[in-house]
């Protein structure tokens, strides 16, 4: 009996631990809505959200706001520029797919043909565009070298790269119908667990794509040192 007591009381148990990741979840949705005020923050809050959501799932010792914000600095450039030109694409997207879908289809196979092509295109741009901000949290990359990188693991990994897409229409997509039906309760969702909940989700996901090529780096990155080391470039 008092083994059962302590076993409820004790704070590593199952219940405790869901009430913490809870709590983070709420705390980072709020940092997280608050930060993407502006629009053009979305792409650094999205790196921040998911390199702390990182730490927490891999149990790694952190502070919520002092690294939030140390992942938001720091990837502020490289994140915004990412955001911004993916705006850019997403709309040119939008537009194509509009296009074919109204007037493509009166053109027979060909128009039935790029109405395909364009929706499957804007789906895996979408897939690369979840993989591209937890890349930019785990990795120091050229824009260039994350490009090619993102590109690359998102053709590799397409089941959990579209696993992701899948979640975030669920979570995030639904609310924002709701919303724009009239079921305004569900603003509340979104302001305080919705996009937190969604983050702790991709974090899940990226983990079990990022982890494997986290070694693989790490090793790539002892490589180069050793033989800038030979080459007596680097102390």
């Amino acid at each position: 009996m008092l083994d059962r007591v302590r076993s409820i009381l004790d704070i590593n148990n199952s219940f405790f631990q869901f009430g913490r990741k809870l709590l983070y979840v709420f705390l980072l949705n709020v940092i997280f809505v608050i930060t993407c005020i502006p629009v053009f923050t979305a792409g650094a809050s999205m790196v921040a959200m998911n390199g702390v959501f990182m730490k927490i799932i891999n149990e790694r010792d952190f502070s919520l706001l002092k690294d939030y914000f140390r992942y938001f600095k720091e990837s502020f450039v490289q994140a915004t520029v990412v955001w911004l030109a993916s705006l850019a694409v997403i709309f040119v997207l939008y537009v194509d797919i509009f296009y074919w879908a109204k007037y493509g289809t009166e053109e027979g196979v060909y128009g039935w043909f790029m109405l395909i092509f364009s929706s499957l295109a804007a789906l895996f741009f979408l897939m690369m565009l979840h993989t591209v901000f937890p890349v930019i949290s785990r990795f120091d990359m050229t824009f260039k070298e994350l490009v090619k990188n993102t590109f690359l693991i998102t053709v590799k990994d397409i089941f959990y790269c579209l696993e992701a897409v899948v979640f975030t229409v669920l979570i995030v997509g639904i609310s924002v119908y709701m919303i724009i039906s009239g079921k305004f309760l569900f603003m509340i969702y979104m302001a305080l667990i919705c996009f937190g909940l969604n983050g702790l989700v991709q974090s899940y996901i990226y983990r079990r794509v990022l982890n494997k090529y986290s070694e693989e780096y790490i090793e790539m990155v002892k490589r180069v040192r050793e033989e800038m080391k030979k080459e007596g470039y680097y102390n």
